[in-house]
């Protein structure tokens, strides 16, 4: 293998993992989401949780990815809410 192949061979697998990541927030978010509405562990519990845990350490990159997830949890349950809204307002529920 030449360099080009071995620096091509290593920037496919940071993409693969790259996306790997991502797969696995999502399914983390998607998760508690479920969780939370089945009442077993409310988001915004986890959201200071994961807040706590930023604070924990000084590492930025620590910080941040906690930071990142608590903040797709506020979005996945304020997306929950408008949801439901959305169907109790065209079902004439919660009127």
């Amino acid at each position: 293998m030449n360099q080009q192949e071995i620096l091509a061979a290593l920037a496919d697998q940071l993409d693969q993992q790259s996306m790997e990541l991502t797969v696995l927030r999502s399914a983390y978010v998607l998760l508690a989401r479920q969780l939370d509405r089945c009442g077993a562990l409310p988001i915004a519990d986890l959201q200071a949780d994961l807040r706590t845990m930023a604070a924990a350490q000084p590492d930025e990159g620590w910080q941040a990815g906690h930071e990142e997830i608590a903040a797709a949890l506020q979005q996945a349950r304020a997306a929950g809410a408008s949801r439901t809204r959305a169907f109790r307002l065209r079902h004439g529920k919660g009127l």
